[in-house]
């Protein structure tokens, strides 16, 4: 009887092990160290294939795909991005704590330290959270509220497209187009208007509920503070 119980612990214990040592799997990456900076990055995940091929991506959006290999002796991961340059920093070496994978290597005489932790469903950050159609239901400026719809008796809003183009019909009426993009590594979304002559517009943004606030960072948008709600048809 005490034979088998040590049997069974011991099976337990060498199959969590070998799971907990397993780098293939679903991974998002947590945190990155390069040198004394720290870095969060935004829905940044790798899927690492038992047949020795991986996917990367943030967000929704896949942005690298290649194969790897590891050396179980010397826990080095090495892989290489079949669509981008030739990495001359060379592989990392992969340690486990607390169910985290962390991969470390030297670049450019900084050491890099990577934190993972497995996820089951894909992040969705920001710039997933922002397409679609967004109708303003308050606008300030200074924190005065404006009442919008006395200078133009159309419904706002902003249609933040797929494709990285945007339209939107302002608090005047006036209706206007461009490219937008999200920045990498903060929540700050940036409008580029197809008209030369207009500045771009740099606004940090936040959700709440269903909602989306959009709090002015340039010059010519410092003071306004916008929110929308998410709607499924142009308003009139």
């Amino acid at each position: 009887m005490k034979t088998n119980l040590l049997s069974i612990l011991f099976f337990i214990f060498s199959t969590s092990f070998s799971q907990g040592q397993d780098i293939t799997g679903f991974w998002e990456i947590t945190n990155v160290t390069v040198g004394e900076e720290i870095m969060t990055p935004v829905a940044k995940w790798t899927k690492i294939k038992a047949d020795h091929t991986f996917v990367s991506g943030n967000g929704w959006e896949q942005n690298a795909e290649g194969t790897y290999s590891y050396d179980e002796k010397t826990q080095q991961y090495n892989p290489q991005n079949k669509n981008w340059l030739k990495d001359p920093a060379g592989p990392f070496t992969v340690s486990f704590l607390n169910g985290k994978m962390i991969w470390e290597r030297e670049e450019e005489g900084n050491k890099v330290v990577i934190t993972l932790r497995r996820v089951v469903k894909m992040p969705m950050g920001p710039v997933d959270k922002i397409r679609g159609l967004w109708a303003l239901t308050n606008s300030t400026i200074n924190g005065e509220e404006v009442n919008f719809l006395t200078v133009s008796n159309s419904q706002p809003y902003i249609f933040i497209r797929p494709d990285r183009l945007y339209r939107q019909r302002s608090e005047r009426g006036e209706v206007s187009s461009g490219y937008w993009f999200m920045h990498a590594h903060r929540h700050e979304l940036t409008f580029i208007s197809h008209k030369e002559e207009e500045e771009r517009k740099k606004w940090a943004l936040k959700f709440k509920d269903d909602q989306l606030i959009l709090i002015g960072l340039s010059k010519g948008n410092k003071d306004l503070q916008r929110t929308y709600k998410r709607i499924d048809e142009f308003p009139q």
